[in-house]
C-alpha cells in the first residue's frame, strides 16, 4: 500500500471524516475540574494552620462587605453608606472640626443596629416593639469547625443565621434535642464518611457594643446624651501610657462582645519610653508610627481569630489630629497630614478628611450657635469616590427648633424626598400641601398642611424618619449606579454624529 506524503490531500471517499478521539486529559473547558483542585488545595491549608484558614470566597463571611451609617444623609451618600464594618476607618483634621461629634453619631447609629444581622433595629409605632432581620429563630453551628464540610450555597444562608431546609431534629449526646444536618464529605475528600452537622440557636434583636478609647480624657457625657447615645452600653478606656490603651483593646477584642471600637485621637497615644524622657531629651524617632503600625497589623490579625467564618468583626474608628509634612523647597511643599504613619494609611478601608466652614453666632450672646463642618473622601474601598466633599451643620445651643446636639440631616432628607416625590413625598395643594409616603401607618401615607408640619412629626416618630432616610439614601445610590452604567456603555460605543449632538 502507497503511503501518503505529509501535506498531501486525503484521497476522496464516500465515508465522512472520523471524529478524532477526545483525550482524557481534555476537560471542554470544565470549570468543575478547577473547583477540585482549588478545594483540595484548601483543605491542605485548613490541616496545616486551621480549618477556617481557606474556604471558597462565595462562602466566607469575612469577604460579605456591609456599611454602618453615619445617621447623616450627605455624608452617608458620600461615603456609599457609611464606615465599612469589620475594617479600620479614620476620621483626621485640625482642631474643632467635629471629629469628637462624628465619633458620638456612629456610636449612635451602632446602637441602632443589630450585632447579628448588621441590620437596623425597627421600633414599632404601634406597641414601640424592637425587631431586626435576623430570622426567628437564628441558628449557627454547634462547633465553627464544621463550617469547612457545608456546600457554598448552604454554608451562605447558616452565615445569615437560616437553618438548612434538610436539618431534622434529632437528640444529641451533650447537646439535647438540636437540628442536625447530614452532609457528604467535601470533593477533596471522597473517602471520607458523611458528617452530621448539629445546629444550635443563637441571640438575635440585640444592639451594638462599643469600646471607647479616649487618649484625650475629653469625652463628655452630657454632649454624649445630647447626640442620642445609651452611655451606659458603651466601655471607656483611658489609661496613660500607649501601649495600655492598645493592650486594652486587643484584649477586648478577642473577647468578640465588642462591634464597634473607636480611638479619640491617635494622636494623644504616646509611648512610655516618650512621656518618661524628660524635655530636654529626645523622644524616639517616629515611636507613635511604629506602635500604630504595629497595631494596625495585630489588630487585624486578632480581629479573625475564627478564620474566614469570624462573624463578630469589630470596627476600628480612629480619629487624629494633623501635623507638618515634608519640607520647604523646589521639588516638595510642606502640607498637613495625619500622625499615624504610612503603615497605619495602608489598612485603612476609609479615610476623612474634616475642616471647620465656619460658625453661625448669637451677637447679643456672644455665642456659637450652629457650627458648620465640611468633609473630605480621600480613600475608600466601598465604591466612594475619592475627592467628594459636602458639609454638615451641628447646632451647638438649644434654638426653638432645634435641640442641642441636633445636624441638618432632617432638612436634608426632607428636600431629598420631595424632590425624588412617588414614593416618597409628594407635593399638593390646599389643606393637603405634602403627603409623607411609608408603610408604618395603616393607609400608607399622611398628609400635611405644612412643611413644619412634616419634619414635627418626623422628629417625634424616629422610626418612621430612620425609615424614611435609609430609602432616600438607597435611591440616591441607585441613581449612581445606574449614570455609572450608562457612562460606561456609551464609552464602550463608538460615537455617532447623532448621539454627540444629543451630548452637546
Amino acid at each position: 500500500m502507497a503511503r501518503r506524503r505529509h501535506g498531501a490531500a486525503a484521497p476522496e471517499t464516500g465515508d465522512p471524516t472520523p471524529t478524532p478521539k477526545r483525550s482524557k486529559f481534555d476537560l471542554g473547558g470544565s470549570a468543575e475540574r478547577g473547583r477540585e483542585r482549588i478545594s483540595e488545595i484548601g483543605d491542605r491549608l485548613n490541616r496545616a494552620w486551621g480549618k477556617t484558614v481557606a474556604l471558597p470566597l462565595a462562602a466566607a463571611p469575612v469577604a460579605r462587605v456591609m456599611t454602618l451609617p453615619f445617621g447623616i444623609l450627605m455624608l452617608d451618600y458620600r461615603t456609599k453608606g457609611g464606615v465599612v464594618i469589620g475594617r479600620a476607618n479614620r476620621m483626621w483634621g485640625k482642631k474643632d472640626t467635629f471629629k469628637t461629634t462624628m465619633c458620638l453619631r456612629l456610636v449612635r447609629s451602632a446602637q441602632r443596629h443589630c450585632r447579628h444581622c448588621r441590620y437596623p433595629l425597627v421600633i414599632s409605632p404601634e406597641d414601640g416593639s424592637v425587631d431586626c432581620r435576623c430570622p426567628t429563630p437564628r441558628w449557627w453551628l454547634a462547633d465553627a469547625e464544621d463550617y469547612s464540610w457545608l456546600p457554598s450555597p448552604i454554608a451562605i444562608q447558616v452565615s445569615y443565621g437560616i437553618l438548612p431546609e434538610a436539618a431534622v431534629m434529632k437528640n444529641v449526646a451533650g447537646v439535647g434535642r438540636a437540628p442536625v444536618l447530614k452532609c457528604d464529605p467535601p470533593p477533596h475528600l471522597k473517602r471520607a464518611k458523611a458528617k452530621e452537622i448539629v445546629f444550635t440557636e443563637t441571640y438575635r434583636n440585640e444592639p451594638w457594643r462599643t469600646l471607647y478609647c479616649d487618649s484625650e480624657h475629653t469625652i463628655d457625657e452630657r454632649w454624649a446624651r445630647a447626640n442620642g447615645i445609651d452611655t451606659e452600653n458603651v466601655e471607656l478606656v483611658g489609661a496613660d501610657w500607649a501601649e495600655k490603651n492598645i493592650a486594652s483593646i486587643e484584649e477586648s477584642v478577642l473577647t468578640r462582645e465588642f462591634d464597634l471600637v473607636i480611638i479619640d485621637s491617635t494622636s494623644m497615644l504616646e509611648t512610655k519610653g516618650d512621656l518618661e524622657k524628660t524635655v530636654l531629651e529626645n523622644p524616639r524617632v517616629a515611636g507613635k508610627q511604629s506602635l500604630m503600625g504595629r497595631f494596625i497589623a495585630r489588630y487585624v490579625s486578632s480581629t479573625v481569630n475564627e478564620g474566614l467564618t469570624t462573624r463578630y468583626r469589630p470596627t476600628l474608628v480612629c480619629t487624629s489630629q494633623v501635623s507638618q509634612k515634608g519640607i520647604g523647597n523646589v521639588k516638595s511643599h510642606p502640607y498637613l497630614g495625619p500622625t499615624d504613619g504610612n503603615r497605619f494609611d495602608h489598612g485603612l478601608s476609609l479615610d476623612i478628611k474634616m475642616f471647620t466652614e465656619g460658625y453661625d453666632f448669637n451677637e447679643a450672646k456672644q455665642q456659637a450657635v450652629v457650627g458648620k463642618f465640611g468633609f473630605e473622601i480621600l480613600k475608600s474601598r466601598v465604591g466612594a469616590s475619592p475627592g467628594a466633599t459636602g458639609s454638615v451643620k451641628f447646632w451647638l445651643k438649644e434654638t426653638p427648633d432645634h435641640p442641642v446636639g441636633d445636624s441638618d440631616d432632617l432638612v436634608t432628607v426632607m428636600d431629598y424626598a420631595r424632590r425624588l416625590g412617588p414614593g416618597f413625598i409628594l407635593e399638593g395643594s390646599g389643606s393637603q400641601k405634602l403627603t409623607l409616603v411609608t408603610d408604618y401607618v395603616g393607609d400608607g401615607s399622611i398628609a400635611f398642611p405644612r412643611v413644619g408640619d412634616c419634619e414635627n412629626y418626623l422628629r417625634q416618630n424616629v422610626t418612621i424618619y430612620e425609615e424614611l432616610r435609609r430609602r432616600v439614601l438607597d435611591k440616591l445610590m441607585e441613581q449612581d449606579a445606574e449614570l455609572t452604567l450608562i457612562s460606561s456603555s456609551r464609552s464602550d460605543t463608538p460615537a455617532t454624529s447623532a448621539d454627540a449632538a444629543t451630548d452637546v
